[in-house]
């Protein structure tokens, strides 16, 4: 039986079709779906999320009934889950920090108990086991975190949204796995199996439904204090200020102390990550986990030891792209970095999403990438404000809205760019609008 939206109650249970059952859906009547989950959304969060309802009275919207009233509703998320007060962290008031991402999600947070919180990781530690609330962070680069909250469980449509899309299609090659089967596979992570990140979630779900093989990490955990603490740091001194001024900030000498320790410990466990490779998994299937900085440093370092055609060919790569401490990679990095593996580039799937949207979406073999209906994707006019037609070939800011998200209000205006073809078929066969090549930063 086709595939009718009528019986998507839920945006998970897309993951019950084939590929071809959710290509052959009309784009019309996946726009207006999509129309309806935003509009649901809103009136189900409504009087729950308290940044919601102050957003909505700012605008005088009562009802979503367009994607025109939708688009009032986004923010920047930098700004959005940055907007505390960076005092808090540093003097220990994690009561503030509560009173202050509570207005972001539909939980309880009234009996959180944070007065013993000492660090930002006791925070996150005490809101998921006393309110059922995942703190998830951003990288930490800049040297600020963004802090948003999802409940238990939410982040489960992360794995399943990428175990859909390995199915094969046209010339994308099957890569899936079967859910509750031990897969001969072992997944790869150059990082933390444990942050206050999706990935600790992902790697969980993905131990529980598809292996019995543990994630083979360089270490066990990184907390968000030290992601938070190198990103200051580093910033601190390239802005030509001195380690010891630096170091003058509460607790800082004691952060730096437990840096200098984590970094000495990551380099002698990575070296140690690579020998096993090398040791125990040359020649079998993998399912590599990464960022685009850190496959590029993996290659290296397997070059460096004179490695090459590493893994079986349908090991899986799975890279959310961007770079974030270098400008560039080598030109035919991409290349070079599929022959050291062994995985051809069909397997190497790039990713377009971010921390603070669930849904993610593979580069095609095109080059291009594809909203799935779950993935509502708008082009906004950088003048207006407004969204721009789905018709023909336009170009815009990104905004997103998560119709995975139950627990909080997911629309965001990204800080990317990007030009949406309506009405060329891509080169990949796919039918239905596309994100015509890359997306860079607005």
């Amino acid at each position: 039986m086709a595939l009718s939206l009528d019986s998507i109650s839920n945006p998970l249970d897309f993951f019950n079709y084939s590929k071809d059952e959710v290509y052959s859906l009309d784009a019309d009547d996946v726009r207006n779906y999509q129309l309806r989950v935003i509009a649901q959304r809103f009136d189900d969060l409504r009087q729950k999320v308290v940044y919601l309802d102050k957003l909505g009275r700012e605008h005088g919207i009562d009802r979503i009934t367009s994607f025109d009233d939708a688009v009032k509703l986004v923010a920047n998320p930098g700004k959005l889950y940055k907007s505390y007060d960076v005092e808090w962290l540093d003097s220990g008031r994690f009561d503030l920090m509560t009173d202050w991402i509570d207005q972001f999600t539909a939980a309880d947070l009234s009996q959180v108990d944070a007065s013993r919180c000492v660090r930002i990781d006791d925070w996150c530690q005490a809101l998921e086991e006393q309110a059922g609330v995942c703190i998830r962070h951003s990288s930490g680069t800049s040297g600020t975190l963004t802090f948003m909250p999802r409940k238990i469980g939410e982040e489960d449509a992360i794995p399943m949204n990428w175990m859909w899309q390995l199915q094969g299609w046209g010339k994308d090659p099957d890569l899936s796995l079967k859910k509750g089967a031990n897969n001969d596979i072992t997944v790869f992570y150059p990082h933390a199996r444990r942050l206050r990140r999706p990935q600790t979630a992902i790697f969980d779900y993905f131990e529980k439904s598809y292996t019995d093989k543990l994630v083979k990490t360089v270490i066990d955990y990184q907390s968000p204090d030290l992601a938070r603490f190198a990103g200051m740091k580093r910033n601190f001194l390239e802005n030509g200020g001195r380690l010891e001024e630096f170091l003058v900030g509460p607790h800082y000498q004691q952060l730096d102390k437990e840096q200098a320790e984590f970094d000495a410990a990551f380099g002698q466990r990575y070296a140690a990550w690579i020998a096993d490779i090398m040791t125990n998994f040359q020649g079998q299937r993998i399912m590599l986990f990464t960022f685009t900085e850190m496959i590029y440093d993996m290659g290296q370092a397997l070059k460096a030891r004179n490695q090459r055609q590493v893994f079986r060919d349908n090991s899986i790569i799975i890279c959310a792209g961007g770079l974030k401490t270098r400008d560039s990679l080598p030109e035919g990095w991409l290349q070079e970095t599929c022959d050291i593996l062994g995985v051809p580039k069909s397997s190497f799937k790039t990713i377009y999403g971010m921390t603070e949207i669930m849904p993610q979406s593979f580069q095609c073999p095109a080059g291009h990438h594809h909203p799935d209906p779950w993935m509502v994707l708008l082009l906004i006019d950088p003048e207006t404000g407004t969204p721009l037609p789905r018709e023909g070939v336009q170009s815009g800011h990104i905004a997103m809205f998560d119709p995975f998200a139950e627990s909080y209000w997911s629309g965001l205006i990204t800080g990317d760019q990007g030009t949406m073809n309506y009405s060329d078929c891509c080169d990949c066969g796919r039918p239905g609008p596309f994100l015509q090549g890359e997306v860079s930063r607005a």
